[in-house]
């Protein structure tokens, strides 16, 4: 019986990841060009975090390197009006604001 506890606790441990986990999983994501997996991670976390604004920029980063840029304005937008001190979402907003200007 003691065995198989343990080995539920051991699953449980191993399905867990942490917030910093994940950013540092999406991160290297896009590092490594895997731009829709960082994208699909992200949409994930946020669907049980939603307030979490970081793993949303680094989704609207990944958006806007696959070249995904009005989507990722869509974003950085709604960003913007959460946190509007933020200097690296103002920054991250106005590149994305010349990508789409450069677009046209």
């Amino acid at each position: 019986m003691m065995i198989g506890s343990q080995n539920s606790e051991q699953s449980n441990r191993a399905a867990t990841i942490t917030r910093e986990g994940v950013v540092r999983l999406l991160r290297a994501a896009i590092e490594s060009g895997e731009y829709r997996f960082a994208q699909r991670a992200a949409l994930a976390w946020l669907a049980a975090f939603p307030g979490d604004i970081e793993v949303a920029l680094i989704q609207a980063r990944s958006l806007m390197a696959e070249g995904r840029t009005v989507q990722a304005l869509s974003i950085l937008e709604q960003l913007h009006c959460k946190d509007p001190l933020s200097l690296e979402i103002s920054q991250i907003l106005v590149q994305a604001c010349k990508g789409v200007d450069e677009a046209r």
